[in-house]
């Protein structure tokens, strides 16, 4: 039984992150997390409405959002930007900022 309901989850997700592409939002990224992104901007959003659906996780468009954002970041980081220093610290570009963080990937 919990395959199947992470089976159906995983569906759902993926047909929400269709939904919000056709809809003109980003790769890999949920209605939620663009709903979010949208009230950080100070545009109309329906954030409310849906964190009141999903009600026993409170942060659920924030939490989205942070994982759209992280997901996309380490895949951009991956392709163009880390290198191991001596094992001792890492040097992360994103948008054109240069990020040195230790090897616990905390802010140096």
């Amino acid at each position: 039984m919990k395959k199947i309901l992470k089976y159906l989850n995983r569906i759902l997700i993926a047909i929400d992150v269709l939904l919000n592409v056709i809809l003109g939002g980003e790769l890999n990224q949920t209605y939620s997390a663009r709903s979010w992104l949208f009230k950080k901007q100070g545009r109309l959003n329906v954030v409310w409405l849906i964190d009141a659906i999903f009600f026993w996780d409170k942060f659920h468009c924030m939490n989205s959002y942070i994982v759209w954002f992280t997901g996309k970041n380490i895949r951009k980081v991956g392709q163009k930007g880390v290198y191991n220093t001596r094992g001792i610290e890492y040097n992360i570009i994103t948008d054109n900022k240069k990020e040195i963080y230790d090897e616990n990937f905390d802010r140096l």
